[in-house]
This record gives structure tokens, sequence and C-alpha cells, in this order.
């Protein structure tokens, strides 16, 4: 539509990284999670998704079963997000 701005392609951005603090931040505008042991990347949606690391590496082999779920998803939105594997022991 004209007048409107152009979204930022995946080449163009560059996931968020963490900000450690030794205390939960409070008040509006802040959003916090617990620091997992994983790989930071930006997704693609729709069908063709790609994957892309924080430092830029074409990650969409990596995680096959993601890039299946991507897929089913709308195409057009990118995701920001860490992919990490939890376990227990008993």
């Amino acid at each position: 539509m004209a007048g409107l701005p152009q979204a930022p392609t995946l080449a163009e951005l560059r996931p968020m990284l963490l900000c450690e603090r030794k205390t939960i931040p409070r008040g509006p505008g802040w959003h916090f999670e617990i620091k997992y042991d994983g790989y930071r990347l930006l997704a693609t949606t729709g069908d063709a998704p790609r994957l892309k690391s924080r430092n830029g590496a074409n990650a969409t082999t990596w995680f096959p079963e993601l890039v299946e779920s991507l897929a089913t998803l709308p195409a057009g939105s990118i995701l920001d997000g860490e992919v990490c594997s939890v376990g227990c022991s008993l």
C-alpha cells in the first residue's frame, strides 16, 4: 500500500540479545525471561521458512522439525526466540 513503510527483511534484522540483571526489572515496558542455553534465532514463516542465527548463519538445516512447523504458519511473519532443549532427570 502506498505510504506504508517497508518492513525490514530477515537479512536486515538481528535477534534480541540477553541483558543480564541481578534483579528482575519492574515497571511498564519490561519483559523478562529465564536464560536458557540454546540458539537465539530469527525465523520466517510460510512456504519457504528460514532460520538465521545471531551471528547471521543460515540455521535452516539445523532444526528440520521447526522449519516444518513454521511452514504451516501464514507467510510474512518474522519470529525472534531461543531454541533450546529442556530435559530433566529423575
